[in-house]
């Protein structure tokens, strides 16, 4: 699943796990952000400007380059594990259709008509096409070009108003350049991965036959789909985490001894977070929810005609009663609609049309509540200031 990504390849030869791939950028990003800080502080000793250990600098730039940056960069180890994990385990719970195991041309079994192959097919040739990487690469040239031109020059680095030790000296904002890009372009070609991943699955749980069973009280709670919405759920804590960037702009001025700040922009920040979660944890199991929900409307008009069958039959007869009296064979008619009317109400009971279960989202959404509360908290404080000035 690693494509043609030659950094994402060489990570999961090398490092294999996301948690050495975050451990891994901790130890670039610290050697470079303590590096030039460390040398900008002798180089230029006695000069005007936020050094590194600056409480505003240093605990900032612990959460920019030593949590978010090396959270991205395990997902972005994790990502193709993740996949793999996913695909191969609807495959072995026997839900989706799998070309693997389709019978031989001699056998008299049906091969399921699908348009697009096996799931692990289509993700696999869609997310090794060399023009990803590409993409990837373009964006984050784009991203350091905005950066350096439009917000660099405009609104220079500055701390309580002096230079951040970044721009103190030109290869130190050299270096900066050379991180931001180190640390974008895996959040991007994440972000890139995970759009043709959605894309892929959308297009193969279109196909009328892409799913071939949903198993009633599956131990999962979702008919065998529990993965897919495992895979959804920890994609969408990294939403989580960036949702921690919003807490972070929201106290960062008590840092210099300012009271927290919930300004426009950052309850824009706010809105976008509540708006990104559910999108994030819905969009790559809708498809598979329109499916399954597909799955089960089959079945269930299956015996919705049976019954139906069994109702005109037995009102026809009820018509001939009066010349050829069939009780019994009526009775009979009875109780198979009576079983078949039971038989709806399991199906329609017990077949699950989300691959994810309730305790999941239950305990996703207290954890993707957490941002939220501090942001809370920050505008009581404000509004109680508001009170007392007045």
């Amino acid at each position: 699943m690693c494509g043609k990504d030659p950094l994402l390849r060489f990570m999961t030869d090398k490092l294999r796990t996301p948690l050495r791939a975050a451990v891994w950028a901790i130890l670039i990003n610290g050697i470079v952000y303590f590096g030039a800080g460390l040398w900008v502080n002798h180089a230029y000793k006695g000069a005007q400007f936020t050094g590194i250990f600056d409480p505003g600098e240093l605990y900032w730039g612990i959460f920019l380059w030593f949590v978010a940056a090396p959270s991205w960069w395990a997902y972005f180890v994790w990502q193709p594990i993740a996949i793999s994990r996913t695909i191969n385990s609807l495959q072995k719970n026997a839900v989706i259709f799998d070309a693997g195991e389709v019978q031989k041309p001699e056998s008299t079994a049906l091969e399921p008509a699908t348009e697009n192959g096996d799931l692990s097919s289509c993700v696999f040739s869609a997310l090794s096409r060399p023009f990803w990487p590409i993409m990837a690469l373009i964006a984050t040239s784009v991203v350091i070009f905005l950066y350096e031109i439009f917000l660099v020059r405009r609104f220079p680095l500055t701390l309580q108003g002096k230079p951040v030790f970044w721009s103190v000296d030109p290869r130190t904002h050299f270096l900066l350049l050379l991180l931001i890009g180190l640390n974008v372009y895996p959040l991007i070609s994440f972000a890139l991965r995970t759009l043709i991943t959605v894309i892929e699955f959308r297009a193969f749980f279109g196909n009328r036959n892409s799913i071939t069973a949903i198993h009633p009280l599956h131990p999962d709670g979702c008919g065998g789909f529990g993965a897919l919405g495992a895979f959804a759920t920890q994609l969408s804590f990294l939403v989580v985490i960036m949702g921690f960037w919003a807490v972070g702009f929201t106290f960062f001025p008590m840092l210099g001894g300012a009271p927290p700040q919930l300004n426009f922009l950052i309850a824009m920040i706010y809105a976008a977070y509540i708006i990104a979660v559910p999108i994030g944890l819905i969009t790559p199991l809708w498809s598979a929810h329109k499916a399954m929900q597909r799955f089960r409307d089959s079945k269930l008009s299956t015996i919705s005609h049976e019954l139906e069958k069994l109702v005109t039959s037995s009102i026809g007869r009820l018509g001939r009663m009066r010349r050829a009296p069939s009780v019994k064979t009526l009775q009979a008619n009875v109780d198979k609609m009576e079983h078949l009317r039971q038989m709806y109400q399991f199906v329609l009971s017990t077949t699950p049309v989300w691959p994810i279960s309730f305790l999941t989202i239950k305990n996703f959404s207290v954890t993707a509540a957490l941002p939220m509360a501090p942001g809370i908290l920050s505008f009581i404080i404000d509004i109680v200031q508001q009170i007392r000035a007045s």
